[in-house]
């Protein structure tokens, strides 16, 4: 009776898919204020364009792991300012492969490079 049950219990438990299978996804935070100056439709269009940079099929849209949100931080309770700041302060938070992440990386590093330039 033993053998059996831990048979079934071996069929039945869930295995982890294997690493080239279903590649790692980490969710990273990306300040973009100083590229979109916190305007909300600047914020999504710099998000479109990430996801437009990268793979479709990365994305949850198309049935990949990502998936992409902006998001503007709230004040911390530990924060020492009493006043918000005075404009708010967007972020990309991405969830994406480590290789993706890179990706995103340099183009956010481009784009800064390109807006000092300016």
């Amino acid at each position: 009776m033993s053998v059996l049950c831990t048979l079934t219990l071996a069929l039945m438990t869930p295995t982890a898919p294997a690493a080239d299978e279903a590649p790692l996804v980490v969710t990273k935070a990306y300040p973009i204020g100083d590229l979109t100056g916190g305007d909300e439709e600047a914020s999504w269009k710099l998000a479109e364009e990430i996801v437009a940079a990268i793979d479709r099929d990365a994305w949850a849209t198309y049935g990949g792991p990502g998936s992409v949100r902006v998001v503007e931080p709230r004040r911390s309770f530990l924060s020492e300012a009493d006043e918000p700041p005075a404009e708010p302060k967007k972020t990309l938070v991405v969830r994406q492969t480590q290789e993706h992440h890179q990706t995103i990386a340099r183009l956010l590093a481009t784009l800064r490079t390109e807006k000092d330039r300016e």
